[in-house]
């Protein structure tokens, strides 16, 4: 399962100068080396950013046990990113954490500006499930601050009498639907959009294409 962050941005930097300062970037605490190449999508940029990490982080001790017999004290991760200078969106491909957070701050700062998380409000989950699912099988309603919550799973919801009110008394309340997009028919394949963290993800099927990424993404921006 591909688990994705979305963020928007405003920046006047080109997008060589973008590439530069990613190639020297710098960061004591995870080491950050940023190794870039012009995508397939134009105006797209696939970023490896490797990041060195203390074992006891990121592994569960039997683990260490077995890397540190070897003389391993630390390993290397690599978040990948894709910065759409035309949509002013960046796509991080890992769940909301504090790795992403700190990521989102190198990224300010190479991008000389200020980053924030791409939420989505009840009626754009609503406009997503009306103009482009093809299939609902999962909505996620949240109550009074989080405390209280209800969700609802099953083949196509949307065709269900009792879920079709309960979705017009309860609209404001929706914070997560699982669709099948209308852009993957065929293969069959599945996206969670949870608007109160601003990610996707992805199962049913192979592993998600960039194309597959920016169809979504798009159909997501219209909605906001």
């Amino acid at each position: 399962m591909t688990t994705i962050s979305l963020y928007m941005f405003e920046t006047f930097k080109k997008q060589k100068e973008v590439e530069e300062s990613l190639n020297k970037i710098s960061n004591e605490k995870y080491w950050i080396i940023a190794k870039s190449k012009q995508s397939e999508i134009n105006g797209i940029f696939n970023i490896q950013l490797p990041l060195t990490q203390e074992l006891r982080k990121v592994l569960e001790p039997w683990e260490i046990e077995k890397l540190k017999i070897n003389g391993i004290e630390k390993i290397v991760r690599s978040v990948e990113f894709i910065i759409d200078f035309e949509k002013k969106v960046i796509v991080m491909f890992r769940g909301r954490d504090i790795i992403t957070e700190e990521l989102k701050r190198v990224l300010e700062n190479v991008l000389a500006t200020k980053i924030k998380e791409l939420y989505l409000s009840y009626k754009a989950l609503k406009e997503i499930l009306e103009k482009y699912s093809l299939e609902l099988r999962q909505a996620y309603f949240k109550y009074v601050n989080g405390f209280l919550f209800e969700s609802y799973k099953g083949r196509f919801l949307e065709r269900n009498q009792h879920f079709k009110n309960l979705l017009k008394e309860r609209e404001k309340y929706l914070r997560v639907i699982t669709i099948v997009p209308k852009i993957f028919p065929i293969i069959n394949k599945q996206v969670t959009i949870n608007g109160d963290k601003g990610t996707l993800k992805f199962s049913n099927g192979s592993e998600i294409s960039k194309i597959e990424v920016k169809r979504i993404i798009d159909l997501i921006l219209k909605c906001i």
